[in-house]
């Protein structure tokens, strides 16, 4: 008679159990690494994308533009005021949309934290996304011959996730052509 039984003893299985519990924590952490780094640079390129939009319309837009409205030479605020050249691109887009051709004054402001563009009386646009706030003004630094009709833009654009904050600053000066 054979009394020798087969299969794991207590211990090898408590063993076995947390040699494999020591390592789906190493795996899990790994992988909770990996989103929360993927959730940072989502939140970075989503800031980034919103400012390179906001820089490049601003421009844009300032350089195909006879004249600044607001701010007065010297001042700072949260809006700017301009107006388009009637023979700019953009004059001849908002034409082609009929929208008319006078879009004048253009005007980019603020308001709880969306920068929008108001052109003349017939549309406003979010400039921003749901995802960003932005904080900006414009400064008219229009003071001699070498600055005449510049504009200082200056803000900052964040992201609106608190778990993963992600914010890039904008400074830079447009001038009208």
């Amino acid at each position: 008679m054979n009394n020798s039984m087969t299969g794991a003893t207590l211990i090898e299985v408590l063993l076995y159990t947390a040699i494999f519990m020591i390592v789906m924590g190493g795996v899990m952490l790994i992988a909770f690494g990996m989103l929360t780094t993927a959730e940072q640079t989502n939140a970075q390129i989503e800031v980034s994308e919103n400012a390179r939009f906001v820089t490049q319309h601003i421009e844009d837009l300032v350089r195909n533009s006879v004249s600044i409205n607001s701010p007065s030479v010297g001042t700072t605020a949260t809006s700017l005021s301009v107006n388009i050249d009637s023979n700019s691109v953009f004059q001849q887009y908002g034409s082609s949309q009929g929208w008319g051709n006078n879009m004048n004054p253009v005007i980019y402001s603020i308001s709880n934290g969306v920068l929008s563009v108001q052109i003349g009386s017939i549309t406003t646009l979010p400039l921003t996304n749901s995802f960003v706030t932005a904080s900006i003004s414009f400064q008219n630094n229009s003071y001699s011959p070498e600055t005449k009709n510049t504009i200082r833009v200056r803000g900052v654009i964040k992201s609106v996730a608190s778990t993963r904050p992600a914010s890039t600053s904008l400074d830079f000066s447009v001038s009208l052509d």
